[in-house]
């Protein structure tokens, strides 16, 4: 067709299509937003099995439960440093999140107190912090150290210490006792909190439950600082989800959820928005599914095998169904789309590009056209009250709206048709027409076809 023709993206004629093969003229990534710093983490790396309590047999590097309770008959302040210790597994798999592993903790304490040059008392900031980073202090160093729990110390120093002596970071080998990555920022922002929220890292469906605040989070897991049932609703609901599996890598039919990229750059809608009706949601449809997933013996993973099958027609698959529906759309109205119906239907999660290629998974999700609109509309603001009238004549102040975050439409992994004078500019060597991330396991974009619109 004539170079100045409108281009036409699958079928239809648009004003621009974007390097991401949308509608629109974004072309950027999303960038992280400062008002989302501090909701997600990621979970500790013990770096040693070594630290755990564990009876499954195929993890021979563990402690065995009969051990920790020895030695927690022993002297009863061992409990003091040993937690509950959870992963994905424990999340996805079992029907009520129940954890069967615990861990010795010691975070960030200094090794021993030995008798030094100089007192923790007179010596300046700087000679602290290098005690604290050799991890010998001196005797009146007053906050807790490993050795003041010697059982629990011996146990990791013959347990995990000959595993870390091999590694290449410095670190790792001499503070042998601590975990590789504390995570100081996930266990004080969740300091106080009755409970926190979870999400497997590494996962078939992208499922939120709640888990208590006092254990150990494995590496494995996403946690957030949030405790409401708005805030599950937010995150589980299909807002989030698009928005997940646009800037989350994918391997094979594996979500890798990623906080840093979906979480922190995730817009929320005004923080003046109603949430009653997402609370009200959100605690429906988690109880509805915890007591379908206690009476089935099912978890996550497997509950939403049955919820994504277009022929499980159960009546209770059917409710949870519903109740999703239900919550999706106290979440739209919170972001203020009230003029937005999606509708979900059952989709292949990607369509197979040749004959002999296995079908993809089922999934419920909204259709294609309305993804993308969630992708491409900043949440509404509300509009200001008018200012009440005082009598001085003066009216009140009303704080203006931050700007909206950039939002960006996702990658399609279906075939996409242009019109073909629109091709070259595609094909451009600047025309970015890239993954931002490799999609189930491939190190090529997906594939774009051309043709006469």
């Amino acid at each position: 067709g004539p170079a100045d023709a409108p281009p036409v993206l699958d079928g239809k004629t648009v004003s621009r299509i974007s390097a991401f093969l949308v509608e629109g003229g974004q072309d950027a990534t999303p960038a992280a937003l400062r008002a989302n710093a501090g909701i997600a983490f990621v979970g500790s790396y013990l770096l040693g099995m070594g630290f755990t309590f564990d009876d499954d047999t195929s993890k021979p590097a563990a402690n065995r439960l009969a051990e920790m309770e020895r030695l927690i008959a022993k002297d009863p302040r061992n409990a003091e440093r040993i937690r509950p210790y959870i992963g994905g597994e424990e999340v996805n798999d079992s029907p009520t999140h129940a954890y069967h592993r615990y861990a010795i903790g010691f975070f960030d304490f200094p090794l021993r107190r030995e008798t030094m040059g100089d007192t923790w008392q007179n010596a300046d900031e700087r000679q602290r912090q290098r005690w604290l980073t050799r991890g010998i202090v001196p005797l009146d160093y007053p906050d807790p150290v490993a050795q003041d729990w010697p059982d629990l110390l011996a146990i990791v120093e013959e347990r995990v210490k000959p595993e870390r002596d091999g590694q290449n970071r410095d670190a790792l080998r001499e503070r042998w006792w601590q975990y590789a990555e504390k995570r100081p920022g996930l266990y004080a922002a969740i300091r106080g909190l009755d409970r926190v929220l979870a999400i497997s890292l590494t996962t078939k469906h992208m499922a939120f439950a709640f888990a208590p605040s006092d254990m150990i989070f494995a590496h494995r897991l996403g946690i957030f600082a949030l405790t409401s049932h708005a805030d599950f609703a937010l995150f589980q609901g299909r807002v989030h989800e698009v928005w997940a599996y646009t800037f989350s890598s994918s391997q094979t039919d594996r979500l890798l959820y990623t906080p840093s990229d979906v979480v922190e750059t995730f817009p929320l809608p005004d923080e003046t928005a109603d949430r009653s009706a997402m609370e009200r949601a959100g605690k429906e449809y988690y109880e509805a599914r915890a007591a379908l997933m206690q009476s089935t013996n099912k978890g996550l993973t497997e509950t939403y095998n049955r919820f994504n099958d277009p022929e499980d027609q159960d009546p209770a698959i059917i409710r949870l169904r519903d109740l999703h529906a239900a919550m999706d759309r106290a979440v739209l109205d919170a972001y203020g789309w009230t003029d937005l119906h999606p509708v979900a239907i059952h989709e292949r999660e990607w369509e197979a590009q040749d004959e002999d290629e296995k079908p993809a998974p089922w999934r419920l999700r909204w259709p294609e056209a309305d993804r993308d609109t969630v992708l491409t509309r900043p949440p509404a603001r509300p509009q200001p009250k008018p200012p009440r009238r005082r009598s001085q004549g003066r009216g009140r102040r009303h704080a203006g709206p931050q700007a909206a975050a950039p939002c960006v439409p996702r990658v399609r992994r279906a075939v996409v048709r242009v019109s073909a004078s629109h091709a070259a500019q595609l094909s451009s060597p600047g025309s970015a027409l890239r993954c931002p991330r490799p999609l189930h396991g491939a190190a090529v974009p997906a594939p774009v076809r051309v043709g006469k619109g």
